[in-house]
């Protein structure tokens, strides 16, 4: 067994073997149709993280997170947020 790990390429090489086309696209461009359940609810929960994740980082950068009472209220409205934009862009809204 070899102690050093697999380059990224070698692992990317690999997993693309195992996925068909449908799904190694889905996973990259994030759009949950892979024709899998279980990898397009992995693929949504990663949608709305990195929709909340983005939220967070604008209302920081605003400076708008300046006391503990606001973080929560912060992290409350980025899912909430980001709930709302996967809702939207199921039913296929702008």
């Amino acid at each position: 067994m070899s102690e050093t790990p697999p380059s990224i390429k070698d692992m990317s090489d690999k997993a693309s073997m195992l996925l068909t086309g449908r799904q190694y696209a889905a996973i990259h461009l994030c759009v949950p149709d892979s024709g899998e359940k279980w990898l397009d609810d992995m693929i949504k929960k990663a949608l709305r993280d990195r929709f909340a994740c983005h939220y967070v980082a604008h209302v920081v950068t605003l400076g708008l997170a300046d006391d503990e009472s606001s973080v929560s209220w912060i992290g409350e409205n980025a899912y909430f947020l980001a709930d709302e934009m996967m809702r939207m862009r199921q039913d296929g809204q702008p």
